[in-house]
């Protein structure tokens, strides 16, 4: 009977482990800044399915810049995260205070491999471009 009741204890153990592991995986956030932007990736799993998320804002002196979103017009961008890579299709316009949001879903069946420790976000605007490294958050 100790056998069976430890054998219990022990399983319960071992599958709460490899549940929180997979629950960590389950959602993944990239954080990163640069000198003009800053930019946010998510990874959501739930159920079969994956959610990705980005967002970018652009980085304002609202003491000194005399509107919210100043002069950018649009923007282009090409997020790219190893084997997943988002890429805008045309200028994208920046929204309310200077942000574009943009989310896909995608079939866990399609998604492979493990999530990198960075990305890499390029934002390109009337002839500039800044590149942000974004980095997995723990």
């Amino acid at each position: 009977m100790k056998k069976l009741l430890s054998l219990i204890a022990l399983l319960s153990i071992v599958s709460g482990c490899s549940y929180e592991k997979s629950e960590e995986e389950q959602n993944v956030m990239y954080f990163g800044v640069g000198e003009d932007w800053f930019g946010t990736y998510t990874i959501s799993k739930v159920h079969s399915s994956f959610f990705e998320s980005l967002y970018i804002q652009r980085i304002i002196d609202r003491e000194n810049e005399p509107t919210l979103i100043g002069d950018v017009g649009e923007i282009e961008y090409v997020l790219d995260a190893g084997s997943s890579k988002l890429k805008s299709n045309s200028p994208q316009p920046l929204k309310g205070i200077g942000n574009f949001h943009t989310a896909t879903e995608t079939s866990g069946f399609l998604v492979e491999g493990e999530y990198p420790e960075q990305a890499t976000l390029t934002i390109e605007w009337k002839n500039q471009t800044e590149e942000i490294i974004l980095t997995k958050q723990n």
